[in-house]
């Protein structure tokens, strides 16, 4: 009975992303929560920090995922201007492909990708763990303050490294319902969710979707 309750709710959360990524693709949007709109500072430097400011912004254009990556629900979220000008804002364009990207820092995929270069026989053992490190960031444990499964490394703003530039799994995402009109989670595809770290004004991610999670997308 149980495992038949969880298959349902599975079915119908992805069946409800879908259905939004239907209605919010093509669409051109700026999205803030607790501690603001999605804004950069500066394009100075690469990777961007993606931050959050009352007042400021940048216009994210909603498109699905390339079909290659085969998540038929995802969406990606392309820099295409800036609500007010910032430092080298007429970089941004419809033509630089620069997409809302996030920090894969599960334990689950940094044991896969240990186990997948295990498997090459030139590659020295004792590379193997420096190579993950590098790859993958770390979630937080039980003695964190939040407890654990939290990241609080910035999300940022990065060119599609795909195929021509087309976003790849870091830079997809799906948006889950909250109940309220233009309110949603963002979830990426390794399960975690969009945060707005309030207190220092940046975009992480989150194990679950309460408060800190939750998006206003404004048209």
């Amino acid at each position: 009975m149980t495992t038949k309750h969880t298959n349902n709710h599975t079915n119908t959360s992805k069946s409800t992303s879908h259905g939004l990524t239907e209605t919010w693709a093509g669409r051109t949007v700026t999205i803030s929560g607790v501690g603001g709109t999605i804004y950069v500072d500066t394009l100075d430097e690469y990777p961007i920090t993606v931050k959050t400011k009352h007042g400021k912004g940048i216009l994210l254009a909603i498109e699905r995922a390339p079909s290659s990556l085969g998540l038929p629900a995802a969406v990606s979220f392309r820099v295409v201007g800036a609500m007010n000008n910032f430092n080298n804002h007429n970089i941004i364009t419809d033509n630089n492909n620069m997409y809302l990207t996030t920090v894969m820092y599960s334990d689950k995929d940094r044991q896969s990708t240990a186990d997948a270069l295990a498997s090459i026989p030139s590659l020295l053992v004792d590379l193997i763990p420096d190579i993950v490190d590098y790859c993958f960031d770390r979630p937080t444990n039980e003695a964190n303050f939040e407890g654990s499964g939290f990241n609080y490394s910035p999300m940022t703003i990065q060119r599609g490294m795909g195929v021509s530039g087309q976003p790849n799994k870091l830079q997809v995402f799906e948006l889950t319902d909250t109940g309220r009109p233009n309110y949603f989670g963002v979830k990426s595809a390794f399960g975690t969710y969009w945060r707005s770290e309030h207190w220092n004004k940046v975009v992480s991610q989150s194990p679950h979707r309460l408060g800190d999670e939750t998006w206003y997308f404004n048209e």
